[in-house]
């Protein structure tokens, strides 16, 4: 899926998910699963970033940005380095099956990693698609929605895997959610 920012409202949308990951980024190897044109990059040295997503040309555009970065197509990912944290924004919605995702993520992690994600609030499904048809969101980002998770979902996924959910919280008076999950740490 292209990298948009359609709706009136995309732009602060986008700067507040930065701004709720940030503690998150300040150490450490960072994998950004599903970069787009690759904004969270700024926030990071090219030495310590690599942005993956399935879109060319967004990725044409995040190389073209940020040229020192690195920035590759999920098929050419080679999952041979374990990373400190791998940020995923508003990207889980799009993806059928998070459990299998999630596990995926916290493979690529080293001992004690953080998988970061944010997602819309379904509690707020409504809001999300009369702002994407009013332009306000995006237009038609509520219909490309495979799945919303809430808090309940995002500690399944935890219960499912063996796991904690470590940090949860809402931002953008509760329209988006911020969940933190961390890898096992070995004794």
């Amino acid at each position: 899926m292209a990298d948009r920012l359609n709706g009136f409202f995309s732009p602060l949308l986008r700067r507040w998910r930065f701004a709720a990951v940030q503690r998150f980024i300040k150490a450490g190897e960072v994998l950004d699963y599903g970069c787009g044109i690759g904004l969270l990059a700024k926030f990071i040295p090219a030495e310590r970033y690599i942005g993956l997503d399935i879109d060319n040309p967004s990725l044409e555009r995040a190389r073209q940005e940020f040229p020192t970065h690195r920035f590759l197509h999920l098929s050419e990912f080679l999952p041979d380095k374990k990373y400190d944290t791998l940020i995923s924004l508003a990207v889980i919605q799009y993806i059928p099956d998070p459990e299998q995702f999630l596990g995926w993520a916290l493979g690529l992690l080293r001992p004690g990693g953080k998988v970061v994600i944010t997602t819309p609030n379904p509690a707020l499904e409504l809001l999300l698609l009369v702002g994407g048809r009013l332009g306000l969101l995006g237009r038609d980002s509520r219909e490309e929605h495979v799945t919303l998770l809430d808090k309940s979902g995002f500690g399944a996924l935890a219960n499912k895997l063996g796991i904690s959910l470590t940090e949860y919280s809402t931002f953008l008076l509760g329209a988006n959610q911020l969940a933190v999950y961390q890898s096992l740490v070995k004794r």
